[in-house]
């Protein structure tokens, strides 16, 4: 993994586009050396088709089920989409005008997780007579968690990027939560400023604060500690339980976002068929 920092306008997003091949070379020439002739992208500004929810990740992929599911499960869509009365078969308005901004993000990460995995999935398990290197798409990455919150965002980074894509050469633009999430992943930082010089950190690590160290490891332990006591049933005749506590809020929660089960299914579609009066057409008309 290798992750691109630097200040508003340096240069990152062009940066990847130039991995992409898609800049105007004048007198340099960009290289990128890889087994593999795929690149997945997840560009800042999502790209949303007019479609289903599943379309819009699987897109031109072959669907695989099981891929399908830890896909949704690691971009933090698996929860929306229960709440949603047709699933992953809503259909989703031009650039996604029934999604809000998070969402939309979200599936552009998840159609950018399976174009991924696709390719590893392809490969024969068997091996053969004659040793070749795997094949393992590169990932550009440009600033995936800039339109989610923080609990998401944390958690679609351990999910997707460092746990689906840890096989995988991986190119992540950052300008938010850098000491909180790339440097510790991270195996080189590319730092950008806006006098157009580079540096490289060969040990993203070494950057991170004593300070942050000791922040993020009293945060691990107070997150276990709330998990240790979201597990605890007091038994004793008038106490109530924690976890019970937790999942009734949970469940008002959901309910709140869930809409009106009680409206017809077809009047949730967005795309619906246009109908024709019939009849006689009066003279006075004419």
């Amino acid at each position: 993994m290798v992750g691109v920092v630097g200040p508003v306008g340096c240069g990152k997003t062009l940066l990847l586009h130039g991995l992409l091949n898609e800049l105007e070379q004048t007198n340099t020439a960009i290289r990128v050396h890889r087994h593999s002739q795929k690149i997945s992208y997840f560009s800042q500004t999502p790209q949303i088709f007019n479609n289903t929810i599943r379309e819009n990740i699987v897109f031109d992929e072959t669907y695989d089920e099981e891929r399908y599911q830890q896909v949704l499960h690691a971009s933090c869509l698996d929860i929306d989409i229960q709440n949603m009365l047709q699933g992953d078969q809503t259909n989703l308005g031009e650039r996604g005008i029934n999604l809000s901004g998070g969402q939309k993000a979200r599936v552009a990460f998840a159609r950018c997780l399976y174009s991924a995995t696709s390719m590893l999935a392809a490969q024969p398990t068997t091996s053969t007579t004659h040793h070749t290197a795997p094949s393992c798409p590169l990932v550009l990455l440009d600033d995936p968690l800039s339109a989610v919150d923080v609990e998401v965002g944390r958690k679609m980074w351990h999910r997707g990027v460092v746990g689906i894509l840890n096989r995988m050469t991986v190119v992540v633009v950052m300008s938010s939560r850098v000491d909180e999430l790339l440097l510790p992943s991270a195996d080189k930082i590319v730092t950008l400023t806006s006098a157009g010089t580079i540096n490289v950190a060969e040990r993203p690590n070494q950057m991170l604060p004593s300070s942050d160290r000791k922040e993020k490891e009293g945060k691990d332990k107070a997150d276990d500690l709330f998990e240790t006591i979201d597990t605890i049933e007091t038994e004793t005749q008038g106490t109530f339980s924690v976890q019970n506590l937790h999942t009734d809020k949970q469940t008002k929660k959901e309910q709140r976002r869930r809409p009106n089960l009680a409206n017809d299914k077809d009047d949730l579609d967005i795309i619906v068929k246009e109908q024709r009066n019939t009849g006689k057409v009066r003279c006075y008309i004419w």
